[in-house]
């Protein structure tokens, strides 16, 4: 107990070493002296101090959470565990409430006296707070701390503002007039607001004009704030997450002029196509559609007449993403595909559900030759099956599958292609249902084949298979050496 008396809150010491001597002083130290100094005063307990001298101009962690000096290269963009609460060069600011030891917990820092000296970071571009759980206590203070007119991308959740309704929302743009990106994410009940006859004036004051990224939830949103969103002139990219029921008298005929991009998870296929009955969607280039199967029973017979509304209101799509969940052992047969042909898509997604029909890679390929992206829950039960995808879709870059277990075992050396010609950079993310432990000849056989038929094939993604077996960095080191050979 008398030991502890000799100890000051760390929090404390880190305050008096930022000083621009006390800083200098400490990159010309020896690191190891004085790491092993620090050790000797709080025995055990030198993580949370490291995690705080890291604030350090200059001061860094490596890959394994060690501390490094770095004079020369002081920090422009760095994560919230190591970056310098007073210095003027920080960027970045980004807290994760995670269980990884390197993080502050933001909760360390509220109540703590020398809060204020937060103040506003000059040139901070970039703010992150996020919680996946337990009360905002404390959050709402430092988030108001951190609020700079610099600032371009926010991300937060409901929790760091103690569930603030729309009046707070809008300070929030009014504070930050240069702001490209905000994410709410959380509850919707942020959103929502109490009859106020002062709410429209609010909107009218503050129409964001550089905002180009939002997301929000959408459960329970107030009508007035979607008109509010469709007036923002530069809103590029709307992401609404939960479940969305849109109310179409909240959409004006001239809203969301500049919107190309929208992500959005309606409830049932009748919400589904209820949005697509929005002006908004005429001129998207980018949809990425969540749907929840598992208590609808008419999705599968309307599918048909949703993604035909989809190809006609939406003609400019060039990227398709749908996203079906709770499907059970429900199935997208391939013929759907057939209601937006017409679509030049050069990325399509369909995940959650596996397409079910014959010759699935082929009708893609017939369907849309310049396919960059393909991501697809189907299974390649052969490896020529693999060949059909490379032949038919030659300006493939990513393509993400699964790879049946028997595939790579069966492979033959007959079926390994002469090189060809092709700039194009491929990125596979695979599922390898494979058995760890097989031949290492036929891994070597598969990393040939690959780098056969996409030369420039970047990188293999896999999950499956179990990392310290150290299966998949021989397969992509096989791989890097065939691509250069």
């Amino acid at each position: 107990m008398a030991s502890a008396l000799f100890v000051p809150d760390i929090r404390d010491l880190v305050c008096d070493l930022l000083s621009p001597t006390s800083a200098a002083n400490l990159a010309q130290t020896s690191w190891c002296f004085f790491r092993s100094s620090v050790r000797h005063l709080w025995g055990q307990n030198v993580v949370p101090l490291e995690r705080l001298l890291v604030l350090l101009p200059g001061v860094a962690l490596d890959e394994w959470f060690g501390l490094k000096v770095y004079p020369s290269a002081p920090l422009s963009s760095t994560y919230f565990n190591r970056f310098n609460l007073y210095a003027p060069h920080v960027k970045q600011l980004l807290s994760d409430f995670t269980w990884d030891p390197s993080s502050v917990p933001l909760h360390s820092l509220a109540g703590w006296p020398h809060i204020q000296t937060l103040a506003k970071l000059p040139r901070l571009v970039s703010l992150t707070i996020s919680q996946t759980g337990g009360s905002g206590t404390g959050l709402s203070e430092l988030f108001q701390l951190l609020i700079s007119s610099s600032l371009l991308t926010v991300k937060m959740s409901s929790a760091s503002w103690d569930q603030g309704s729309v009046r707070r929302f809008v300070g929030l743009v009014r504070a930050c007039p240069e702001l490209k990106s905000l994410s709410v994410v959380g509850s919707g009940k942020h959103i929502q607001e109490e009859q106020d006859e002062a709410l429209e004036s609010s909107f009218e004051l503050v129409v964001p004009r550089n905002l180009e990224t939002l997301e929000l939830s959408a459960s329970d949103l107030h009508p007035q704030f979607l008109t509010w969103i469709g007036r923002m002139p530069n809103l590029r990219e709307l992401r609404l997450t939960d479940s969305f029921e849109p109310d179409l008298e909240a959409f004006e005929d001239d809203s969301f002029v500049a919107l190309c991009e929208l992500n959005v998870e309606p409830s049932t296929i009748e919400s589904a196509i209820r949005v697509w009955e929005i002006p908004m969607v005429q001129a998207l280039t980018s949809a990425t559609i969540a749907l929840r199967v598992g208590r609808d029973e008419f999705w599968a017979a309307r599918m048909s007449e949703f993604l035909d509304l989809v190809r006609t209101r939406s003609p400019r799509l060039k990227k398709l993403s749908l996203v079906v969940l709770e499907a059970g052992n429900a199935t997208f047969p391939v013929e759907w595909l057939s209601s937006i042909n017409q679509l030049a898509l050069d990325s399509l997604s369909i995940q959650g559900v596996p397409i079910s029909g014959v010759h699935i890679f082929s009708q893609v390929a017939r369907l849309w030759p310049g396919l960059i992206s393909l991501n697809v829950c189907d299974t390649i039960a052969t490896i020529d099956h693999l060949v059909q995808v490379a032949s038919g879709l030659p300006r493939l870059a990513e393509l993400s599958l699964k790879i049946a277990p028997d595939a790579v075992a069966s492979l033959p050396v007959t079926r390994l292609p002469t090189k060809r010609t092709t700039n194009q950079r491929l990125t596979l993310r695979s599922t390898f249902g494979c058995v760890v432990g097989q031949p290492e000849v036929k891994w070597d056989l598969f990393a040939r084949f690959l780098a056969g038929h996409w030369p420039n094939i970047k990188c293999v993604h896999a999950c499956k298979i179990k990392e310290r077996s150290g299966t998949l960095g021989r397969l992509n080191a096989q791989v890097a050496k065939y691509s250069q050979a």
